[in-house]
């Protein structure tokens, strides 16, 4: 397994991060997981741009190779607060991962793993509470990833994002 290292990406890298997640979304269109992420809608080219700029848009990388990408702040959707998290305290505590992919050919090699533990240890003594995240329920092989790495299923949840509309995702969370 490759050496990886966290790099927070610049603005002026962006274009090679749309390519990434457009190589992620290629795949994901031939599996059987019906994950809605499309090109040019999610995650699209301004959400990975203001991430850049807030400096919240994550890789993990060998050498100069991507290999995984996220996007990890405090911003969530207003249905998050009527999920029954293990603990309360302050949002801006609250990280949010967002857009986890790994690049198709590390895939089922263990690299997301290695990647999310890297995360993890990270943010461990930034003063962060929690880590939270919803995955969408089609998305099997993710929902099992979680709780592998200390994520506590809290419960399945109806929410509505632009890129979906409504459907039902598995909302999990991690204390720090």
């Amino acid at each position: 397994m490759k050496d990886l290292e966290i790099r927070f990406i610049k603005e002026s890298d962006i274009d090679t991060l749309v390519l990434f997640y457009e190589d992620v979304i290629d795949y994901i269109h031939t599996t059987d997981i019906k994950l809605r992420w499309e090109k040019g809608v999610y995650p699209a080219k301004d959400f990975l741009l203001e991430a850049a700029k807030n400096n919240t848009l994550i890789t993990f990388c060998s050498g100069d190779e991507i290999i995984g990408s996220c996007v990890v702040n405090s911003n969530f959707i207003e249905e998050y607060n009527t999920v029954p998290w293990q603990i309360k305290c302050d949002a801006s505590k609250v990280l949010i991962l967002h857009a986890f992919a790994i690049n198709p050919e590390y895939m089922r090699k263990g690299y997301a793993k290695k990647s999310l533990k890297m995360l993890l240890d990270y943010f461990a003594n930034k003063g962060y509470c929690a880590m939270r995240l919803d995955v969408a329920t089609c998305n099997y092989k993710a929902a099992s990833l979680y709780p592998q790495l200390g994520f506590k299923f809290i419960c399945e949840h109806k929410m509505q994002y632009p890129s979906t509309g409504v459907i039902s995702f598995y909302m999990y969370e991690y204390l720090f």
